[in-house]
């Protein structure tokens, strides 16, 4: 006779729980996400051909010079716009350049004056002791012409 093994019940049980499980935690976020994207790529699609479809419109109904001389104008503003850019840029750095000269200078006159002060005071110092010198050695030839 037939004999019904409950392994077999328990296997193709767990088996359809896997499935229900990997259904709810795997492949319906995976599908939100493919159809999120399928939903992105349409519509820029959708976009891009509206706007092919007016570009060619446009060019069709303009004339190849007027396009040109637009471009052209454009292609000015942009580059009018980037030399600007670059000057404003260029004066800023000029002026940065120029505080940090003026503050290098600063400092360099106020070690200047300082180190004049201190080249003033030795001479002074050196002048005393140079005529204490000579007064000593005039008062020494003094002293021995007197006594000759």
């Amino acid at each position: 006779m037939l004999t019904l093994d409950f392994t077999l019940v328990i296997f193709t049980a767990s088996f359809i729980l896997f499935v229900i499980v990997m259904k709810l935690a795997f492949f319906d976020p995976i599908k939100k996400v493919i159809i999120s994207r399928e939903k992105s790529i349409e519509e820029n699609l959708a976009e891009s051909k509206a706007a092919l479809n007016k570009l060619g419109s446009s060019k069709q109904s303009e004339n190849p010079a007027t396009i040109i001389r637009e471009s052209k104008l454009k292609a000015q503003e942009i580059v009018s716009k980037a030399v600007n850019e670059s000057s404003q840029e260029r004066q800023e750095m000029v002026n940065r350049e120029l505080r940090d000269i003026k503050a290098n200078s600063e400092t360099s006159i106020i070690e200047l004056q300082k180190e004049e002060r201190d080249i003033l005071k030795n001479l002074d110092s050196y002048v005393e002791e140079l005529s204490r010198n000579a007064i000593d050695k005039l008062m020494s030839e003094l002293g021995a012409h007197a006594t000759a």
